[in-house]
């Protein structure tokens, strides 16, 4: 079946969005990063965390781990959604994986605002049912 010009226009657009958004989001969460440095010299170098409140005890060991740990978990959660979103716009354009678009559009809704409008606006375009039939 053929696919409408503006069908393909749409398609491109989102799949270019996709792949600004997710790259936008792979770089943004190298923030965590810090989080991990942090972390690290908690344990490396915990007479530097003394202060005058806590009368010039180091810090527990636990608090570097919470540090690594979340900052760990948030890098590669951030880099894993990232990739799902590069992902989606490689899918939009070669239009394969219905289901994988569908379900990362209506995860992205969740990331107001800019998330929110493009989850959206790829739900109505994978919703045309000449756009579903391409997919197929």
């Amino acid at each position: 079946m053929e696919v409408s010009e503006k069908d393909q226009n749409y398609l491109k657009i989102l799949s270019i969005v996709y792949y600004i958004f997710g790259t936008f989001t792979v770089i943004f969460s190298c923030v965590f990063i810090s989080f991990i440095v942090i972390g690290f010299f908690a344990l490396t170098a915990p007479e530097n965390f003394a202060n005058i409140q806590t009368q010039g005890e180091t810090p527990p060991v636990w608090f570097g781990w919470i540090f690594i740990v979340t900052g760990a978990l948030a890098l590669i959660s951030g880099w894993l959604w990232g990739a799902f979103q590069i992902l989606t716009g490689r899918f939009l354009v070669r239009r394969k994986r219905f289901v994988f678009c569908v379900i990362t559009a209506a995860i992205s809704c969740l990331i107001m605002p800019v998330g929110t409008a493009l989850g959206v606006f790829t739900l109505f375009v994978l919703m045309r049912p000449t756009v579903k039939k391409i997919f197929n």
